[in-house]
């Protein structure tokens, strides 16, 4: 049976600048490797608040400043968010500049690339390290592709308000 566990993040955290409460939530998930491993790529993340705005979450300000001090304490968004639900590409989205053309919304791969190399990559390796996950080159190939190409396009759904 698979599950989802959802992470909800309150507008008035957001406003304020209060990340621990859900530093805390994330922080959990590594208390242990059976909870890690229990929780790979079984959690999303969302926004309580913004449901009635009329623009993105990563075009406000708090929410990109919020994400932001997230990812300085937290970086294994790619061991943990589910790549079926929008909250990594909100995640990412908040973190890179987004660029437009027309009605399209997206980051420069080579941003995605810089940041997964720099923190993501990284972050991944050591939960995989921690719960004794090993992963052949194919198969780190075949995530890495996969975790790329997610990024890169999002999921099916709409976006993690």
């Amino acid at each position: 049976m698979s599950f989802l566990l959802r992470i909800i993040i309150d507008k008035r955290d957001v406003e304020s600048g209060n990340v621990a409460p859900t530093i805390n939530k994330l922080k959990a998930l590594c208390s242990s490797k059976s909870i890690a491993k229990q929780h790979m790529g079984k959690v999303d993340i969302s926004f309580q608040g913004y449901d009635d705005i009329q623009t993105e979450l990563w075009d406000i300000k708090e929410v990109r400043n919020f994400v932001s001090a997230l990812n300085e304490n937290f970086t294994h968004w790619l061991f943990f968010l589910s790549q079926k639900t929008a909250g990594l590409h909100a995640i990412l989205f908040c973190l890179l500049p987004v660029k437009r053309k027309g009605m399209a919304q997206y980051v420069d791969p080579e941003d995605i690339n810089k940041l997964c190399q720099q923190q993501w990559w990284q972050g991944f390796n050591e939960m995989s390290e921690f719960t004794g996950l090993s992963l052949d080159p194919k198969q780190e190939e075949e995530f890495g592709m996969l975790a790329f190409e997610y990024l890169l396009t999002g999921p099916s759904v709409g976006p993690s308000h």
